[in-house]
């Protein structure tokens, strides 16, 4: 009897150091890769005639959802006008629990443009977007509405 309870107290430790081992294990994978799922402009563009048409002067936020929110894990926005060079617009840290990241564009100048998101080195762009050639934004809305008056 002695040796029968001393196997299974062997047989029962084995078990438990194997399913501590495999916990462990787990809970030390590597976190899932960052990156950009999608890049968009959240801000509405133009309307009726000049519907999908950003205007000159405008601010629009552009809003990327990232899959890692991890301190350090920042992502950098970047537009590019035409074939033309990147240009910077910003770096910015994710927020711990949300899964987005945002900023600013103001186009200055009418042309085709596109707007990319990058988290450790995976990026995602937006659709070509088109700045027409004149628009007004009216700040009386609450919305900062701006108007494009010249596609």
């Amino acid at each position: 009897m002695a040796n029968s309870t001393r196997r299974n107290l062997r047989v029962l430790g084995a078990a438990a150091a194997f399913v501590g081992a495999g916990a462990l294990s787990v809970a030390m994978a590597a976190p899932s890769a960052a990156a950009v799922d999608s890049v968009e402009i959240t801000t509405p563009s133009g309307y009726g005639s000049t519907a999908g048409v950003y205007g000159p002067g405008c601010s629009y936020e552009v809003e990327a959802v990232i899959t890692s929110q991890a301190a350090g894990d920042s992502v950098k926005f970047e537009v590019t006008k035409g074939t033309g060079a990147p240009t910077e617009l910003e770096t910015v840290e994710p927020t711990l629990g949300k899964g987005t990241v945002s900023t600013t564009w103001k186009p200055t100048e009418p042309g085709s443009y596109k707007i990319t998101a990058t988290q450790n080195s995976v990026s995602a762009s937006t659709k070509t977007l088109t700045v027409g050639t004149f628009a007004i934004q009216n700040d009386s809305l609450s919305d900062g509405t701006c108007v494009v008056v010249i596609p």
